[in-house]
């Protein structure tokens, strides 16, 4: 119910409400419920593939008391806990770089704070998961497009990125 009263204006037989100017009616595209159940569908996929990987690694660690794995982890000098530490954030700045050069070569650099949480969220995953491809590139391409940079940018910044590591890879492994 409208709380705009209807009064009479002067020398016009049209309301106060009727000189209002129209307003425009958003175009909200229709559903038809495609879209819902592939988003939700995923989500629930996602779910139902963590909950399995949870429950199989559940049913390993099962076997193995508790109070042996910690002994285990207690057995590790300090010494060589913080050098592993300190050397998994080396590796992550080193993948940075990455990033910011693929970022520099096609043109568009973001700022360090942005390209370093796209990289870290990047490698994260495609390292943790596998198929960087998918993953790292996916990630890539949700977060650098967000910020402005073209699909054709994205697409140069992942093949510079995915090109540069393997060729340190195979430089360094040989």
């Amino acid at each position: 119910m409208s709380h705009v009263a209807a009064f009479p204006l002067a020398d016009t037989s049209e309301t106060a409400v009727d000189a209002l100017p129209a307003m425009p009616v958003p175009n909200v595209p229709h559903h038809d419920g495609t879209a819902l159940w592939r988003r939700w569908g995923m989500a629930v996929l996602g779910l139902t593939v963590a909950g399995g990987a949870f429950w199989a690694l559940h049913r390993e660690l099962a076997a193995v008391p508790y109070g042996r794995i910690r002994a285990l982890v207690q057995a590790i000098p300090a010494l060589q806990l913080t050098a592993a530490a300190g050397l998994t954030i080396l590796c992550y700045v080193v993948l940075l770089g990455y990033d910011a050069l693929a970022l520099r070569y096609v043109q568009r650099p973001l700022a360090p704070g942005r390209t370093a949480f796209a990289s870290f969220l990047a490698y994260a995953f495609s390292q943790n998961l596998g198929f960087s491809a998918l993953t790292g590139a996916s990630i890539r391409y949700r977060f650098w497009s967000a910020w402005g940079l073209s699909a054709g940018e994205v697409a140069q910044g992942i093949a510079f990125t995915t090109c540069s590591f393997w060729l340190g890879v195979l430089l360094v492994g040989g």
